[in-house]
């Protein structure tokens, strides 16, 4: 395509430290033939990182932080990563047109190999004047992690890219095609809140645990590889055709339970627990008074493969870039949440204290004894005791549709883009406060009746949903009909007294639920309809060149706020939450690459999830080589 998209490209690379694969310096191999090129990159890095902030009451005592605080009572001031990092890439390309590519991460974090600082109780959240046991986990004892989690932050080896690709004519016109893993996504969003209301993120699962753990990330470096098929066919010297189909899906990359930048306890595939009561423990002996109670994970139903998209990519003589895309897709972060509840264990749960539940136990003792005595290992692994009343699951809604827009024109010596997209019927961002969409088994008429009117009195309603059959057709969720818009500039400084150089962009959201399809009751209670959400992104960084031998020195600071209101989409920003960094970076030689940062969480702790991070700030120092 044109030129602008590769200023934009450019630019953005200037106004960010070097990524790890967008640090990478190429290392061809003389093959003696010039026809074939091969080139193997490494790049080294390590991370620093240590908590500078205390554990906050408005997230360790605010509502519900038995879904949450798990992350923030595991880490005291300290360090919370000390981490090494390999990135490796092999492509192979013949006469310029016809190759492959492959690329592995592996890391090891140290601060990750033994257990955390958890207490194994929350003292800020009481009951009754207890302490509070709200631990996420069944298969590991509070401070300790599961294997998910281990595999994710402390270590593990990962398939990134592993594609062919082919270059060649077809009729005088030029074709191109990519089949394998490989990241791919159309418009003109920089930053992660710009690519979830974007175009982009509905093609692509994004890395958020590195959107997190590395404030100021760009979209394209969040984007996780799958396998597909894609390809380019370029009508005449303006117009192009694109289109994709795919043959895997994956899931928004959350920061496992547990870990520093762990959002949650339970929103995600590879939770264990959904504390509905905590557990209670006495403050003066540390004994036990109630174990907790709640559902346990069962199987998230994931969507099959079939996502498509295609789309035609015009470029007009004065430079404007057009782009019209439809997308069918999956989602790829959990919204659909329902439970289960099992009424004999709920009465083992009640039984001492409730003459009906009582009874119930003892006329049917076939659903009763609280734990089913094959799982009760399982049931009771996370260190106190925990009691499991039913099971919940996560559903991803399938087919949805997007129709979507994109512009980008330099004006001006700034390159200006945009993305225009509308959501037919899509799944809405979910209410932690009436979380479940619960079915109530086995069928025990008027009881289970009155057993739903005391769930729903609780904030939980119950409707006899069919568990076993929700899935990404048959959605447990709100849906909605979604617009959004994405307008964002990227631009070079100039020399002059202050710097040497450098860039800055700036990108604002908007993202507005323009009717309600299903379920709204189940729809955050912060959205209201045709009200406008809106976000800002933000990095500047200028540059200077030479300041010793060899070294040069650029000062990044990065921004992302929510202005107001609360994006429909999960993740697409909410008022008043935001995260900044601002730090020094070093290069020697073009080679060697030095960052220091400190990293903030800011805002009201109830505005969204992201507000379950407001004690999170920190400060991180990185090394990279390339070789």
């Amino acid at each position: 395509m044109a030129n602008n998209w590769h200023v934009r490209a450019l630019a953005m690379a200037i106004a960010s430290a070097a990524t790890v694969s967008g640090g990478a310096w190429a290392m061809p191999f003389e093959t003696g033939n010039p026809d074939l090129e091969v080139r193997f990159d490494n790049t080294i890095k390590y991370n620093l990182m240590s908590r500078v902030e205390s554990q906050d009451k408005d997230v360790t005592n605010s509502a519900n932080p038995n879904l949450f605080d798990d992350a923030d009572l595991g880490f005291d001031k300290g360090i919370v990563s000390n981490r090494f990092d390999l990135l490796s890439e092999l492509e192979v390309v013949w006469k310029q047109n016809f190759g492959f590519r492959v690329s592995a991460a592996s890391w090891h974090d140290q601060a990750y190999g033994d257990s955390n600082d958890h207490p194994g109780l929350n003292k800020d959240f009481r009951i009754n004047g207890n302490y509070t046991d709200t631990w996420g986990l069944l298969s590991a004892p509070p401070g300790e992690y599961n294997d998910f989690a281990d595999n994710q932050a402390h270590k593990d080896v990962e398939l990134m890219d592993a594609f062919v690709f082919a270059n060649f004519s077809v009729g005088g016109s030029e074709a191109s095609v990519r089949a394998g893993r490989h990241t791919l996504y159309w418009g003109q969003s920089l930053f992660a809140s710009g690519a979830t209301n974007g175009i982009a993120g509905a093609m692509a699962p994004i890395d958020q645990a590195r959107g997190l753990g590395v404030p100021g990330s760009e979209a394209k470096e969040l984007f996780l590889p799958t396998n597909k098929l894609s390809g380019s066919f370029q009508v005449n010297q303006n117009l192009s055709l694109v289109g994709y189909y795919s043959f895997e899906w994956e899931p928004v990359r959350y920061s496992a339970p547990g870990t520093y930048f762990a959002l949650s306890e339970i929103s995600m595939d590879h939770a264990e627990f959904l504390t509905l009561v905590p557990g209670q423990v006495d403050p003066a002996t540390g004994a036990l008074v109630a174990p907790r109670t709640g559902y346990v994970q069962d199987s998230s139903e994931e969507p099959d493969d079939g996502e498509w998209g295609a789309g035609l990519q015009y470029v007009f003589t004065n430079g404007l870039e057009l782009g019209v895309y439809y997308l069918n897709y999956h989602d790829k972060a959990p919204q659909g949440v329902i439970g289960a509840l099992n009424v004999g264990q709920y009465a083992t749960a009640q039984a001492t204290t409730n003459p009906t539940a009582a009874l119930l136990v003892a006329l049917w003792p076939a659903y009763s004894g609280g734990v089913p005595p094959d799982q009760f290992g399982y049931y009771t692994g996370g260190g106190y005791p925990a009691v499991g009343i039913g099971r919940f699951k996560w559903t991803y809604r399938e087919d949805n549709e997007l129709f979507g827009i994109s512009l980008g024109k330099e004006i001006a010596g700034v390159s200006v883009g945009m993305d225009l997209a509308y959501r037919n019927d899509v799944a809405i961002d979910f209410n932690s406060g009436t979380l479940l969409h619960t079915e109530t088994y086995p069928d025990f008429g008027a009881l289970q009746a009155t057993v739903a009117a005391t769930l729903a009195a609780a904030g939980f309603p119950t409707d006899n949903f069919d568990f076993d059959g929700a899935d990404g057709d048959n959605y447990a969720g709100a849906t909605g009909d979604v617009w959004t818009l994405v307008v964002n500039g990227v631009g070079f400084l100039d020399p002059g007294a202050l710097w040497d150089g450098g860039s800055y962009a700036v990108e604002m959201t908007f993202a507005a639920l323009t009717a309600y399809g299903d379920n709204e009751q189940l729809a955050s209670k912060y959205i209201d309809e045709n009200d406008i959400a809106t976000t800002i992104g933000l990095s500047f960084a200028p540059q200077w060149y030479q300041v010793m031998p060899s070294l040069d020195l650029k000062l990044p600071f990065t921004l992302s706020y929510g202005i107001n209101g609360h994006s429909p989409l999960r993740g697409g920003g909410d008022a008043d939450l935001g995260i900044a960094s601002i730090g020094l970076s070093f290069e020697y030689q073009q080679v060697w690459t030095i960052d220091t940062k400190y990293n903030m969480f800011f805002g009201e702790q109830e505005n969204g999830s992201l507000g379950n991070l407001i004690d999170r700030d920190n400060v991180a120092l990185t090394i990279k080589r390339t070789f």
